[in-house]
């Protein structure tokens, strides 16, 4: 689960790492009223929304004057934004941040993230942030692996920046702001934690000049008062599969896909792609899904009306080859709307999934390989991307 920027400031906050003054703006009503509470000559107005290019999108910008504040933030409220990251149709901003201006002397990028490989939180520190942080040379970022039975070390944070020019205040504060940091990070189960840019101030002092933070999902149990800040703005269908506890992401193509692991899910994707096909979403149903939740699915994947061909990849476990034909026979059994469904099912009761498809009649065209499946379901809608 994302949360905004101006949510992951709300924790620093709480755990005493410094921000920049800054309100929430939800109406054009509270626009003049939180920039006046800035009590500043400079302001940034900033975009909410979950992608990330907004700067040289025009969704951050710094103003000087009450008027100009007033009009970029008329001009971004309640208005798509389009970043590199978004769709060619962009995220709606629902919410702006107007946060009182800092005056930069230095900026660093760090974050705490998983490391899969590792089993293990990385801290990540470059010397460089900013815009275009991507681009910045590798041999400038440092990392390090948080061994989970001993914790954070100081004296390896300490090494970051004992070479960088800055004053010994600023190196002590920031071996303190990444102990607040690993805290907050492990008492919210986080799966990353961004400020980018960290800056220095005129004033010499350490501030967390922007914030990304992601929650793990599967930790949303144990963090009841975190569910409160769930998306709103997700595609109805992603909320909806949610609900049913599926993995879906609307996509722009015609082509649904149901697959079961993400991996698979993502190299059905890609694979789609290289035969000219375009895919209508990500659509995970996990290893374990019940009939009912796969007939959920279904009914998902249907109510998408640009969809004009189903591509279903399963490889049977612990969810056996049965659920997914149960489920196909009660979904489209009496469907009226006939569109081409191709079913690749290997694995645990595939045998048996394929004969109840072939008593019932469901029109299904069975194929053996994930690239078979790929070509035959572009050749069905014909048409390629």
């Amino acid at each position: 689960m994302n949360i905004y920027e101006y949510q992951t400031k709300d924790f620093f906050r709480a755990y005493n790492i410094s921000v920049p003054k800054g309100y929430v703006v939800k109406s054009e009503d509270q626009i003049e009223k939180n920039l006046r509470r800035i009590e500043t000559d400079r302001a940034v107005i900033k975009a909410q929304i979950h992608a990330g290019g907004r700067g040289k999108a025009g969704g951050v910008q710094v103003v000087d004057s009450m008027s100009k504040g007033i009009e970029v933030s008329k001009e971004l409220l309640n208005k798509p934004l389009v970043t590199h990251q978004t769709s060619e149709e962009g995220i709606m901003v629902k919410t702006l941040y107007i946060e009182e201006a800092c005056d930069i002397e230095r900026e660093w990028y760090l974050s705490l993230t998983f490391n899969r490989e590792e089993a293990c939180v990385a801290l990540v520190f470059s010397a460089y942030g900013g815009v275009d942080i991507e681009s910045k040379d590798d041999s400038k970022i440092s990392k390090i692996n948080i061994n989970p039975l001993k914790g954070l070390s100081k004296k390896e944070v300490s090494k970051l920046v004992e070479n960088l020019k800055v004053s010994d205040p600023i190196k002590s504060d920031f071996v303190d702001l990444v102990e607040k940091l690993y805290t907050l990070y492990s008492d919210k189960d986080a799966l990353l934690i961004e400020i980018n840019p960290l800056v220095i101030s005129k004033e010499n002092k350490l501030v967390a000049l922007d914030g990304k933070m992601t929650i793990d999902d599967n930790a949303l149990f144990r963090q009841e008062d975190l569910k409160d800040l769930q998306d709103d703005t997700r595609h109805e269908r992603e909320r909806e599969a949610s609900n049913y506890g599926l993995s879906y992401v609307n996509l722009q193509g015609n082509i649904a896909c149901m697959v079961n692991g993400a991996g698979l899910a993502l190299a059905t994707l890609d694979t789609l792609w290289l035969h000219g096909g375009d895919a209508a979403n990500f659509l995970d149903v996990g290893g374990s899904a019940s009939p009912e939740q796969i007939e959920r699915a279904f009914e998902i994947i249907l109510k998408d009306e640009k969809v004009e061909g189903i591509f279903i990849n399963i490889f049977g476990g612990i969810m056996k080859g049965e659920y997914i034909a149960q489920a196909l026979i009660q979904s489209f059994k009496d469907k009226k709307k006939k569109i081409p469904i191709v079913l690749r099912l290997e694995g645990s009761g595939s045998e048996a999934g394929k004969n109840m498809l072939e008593k019932e009649n469901i029109d299904v065209i069975f194929v053996d390989s994930l690239d078979e499946g790929a070509e035959k379901i572009v050749t069905e809608i014909g048409g390629s991307n």
